[in-house]
């Protein structure tokens, strides 16, 4: 697993107090109030894993054959230098990382929706 996708709980863990009350980082730019950051692990959602994400949802607007070019590691170089990540492209890190932004982007949407924020 990447740093990037920290378990809930461990972060929770981390930042608790006791329960109901997280920690505020010591900033200036956050109002002094006795709201907690996050109420419960139940608060947290984990996008789809790059296997179990419908890759319908990235096309269109992405081309079929693009993505499978991504997916696979096996982008062209004109490809690999439009997009800016040259040799990086064939890392599966980057590959996951990417589709899990994606996944991330669409679930804070279907969450939004869901929750009349949208």
């Amino acid at each position: 697993a990447h740093s990037i996708l920290k378990d809930a709980d461990e972060f929770l863990m981390a930042n608790r107090k006791e329960e109901g009350e997280i920690n505020r980082p010591s900033n200036n730019a956050i109002p002094d109030d006795d709201r907690p950051l996050v109420l419960s692990k139940h608060h947290f959602f984990r996008p789809l894993s790059l296997p179990a994400f419908p890759l319908a949802y990235l096309t269109p607007p992405i081309h079929p054959a693009f993505l499978r070019s991504f997916l696979s590691g096996t982008l062209s170089e004109r490809h690999r230098r439009r997009i800016g990540f040259r040799e990086q492209t064939r890392r599966p890190e980057l590959i996951e990382r990417t589709v899990s932004e994606v996944a991330g982007t669409v679930l804070t949407a279907q969450l939004a929706l869901k929750h009349g924020m949208a």
